[in-house]
């Protein structure tokens, strides 16, 4: 009984490591939170670490809280994600 509780533990310990893994953003365009226009016409990212390619996902909210439509995710440097939206109808 007592070695059924320690692999519990362990799987729930250690189960969660892999999403501590997550590559963190060092910079943004347009960064968050900031009041944007029609002018915006991607969306980029810029990471600390090389990335690998379709292991994410990119959603842009727009003004009014759903989300906004977007093309496909370019991945122009191991870096860097950046994905074209459709400009913006109004600021948000």
């Amino acid at each position: 009984m007592a070695r059924a509780w320690l692999l519990a533990l362990a799987v729930v310990a250690f189960g969660g490591l892999p999403a501590l893994a997550h590559g963190t953003w060092l910079d943004a365009r347009p960064l968050p939170g900031v009041t944007v226009g029609g002018t915006v016409d991607e969306v980029a990212f810029l990471f600390g670490e090389p990335l690998q390619l379709g292991q994410g996902e990119v959603t842009v909210v727009g003004p009014d809280g759903r989300p906004h439509p977007g093309g496909a995710i370019e991945h122009p440097a191991e870096t860097v994600v950046r994905m074209p939206i459709q400009p913006l109808a109004e600021e948000g």
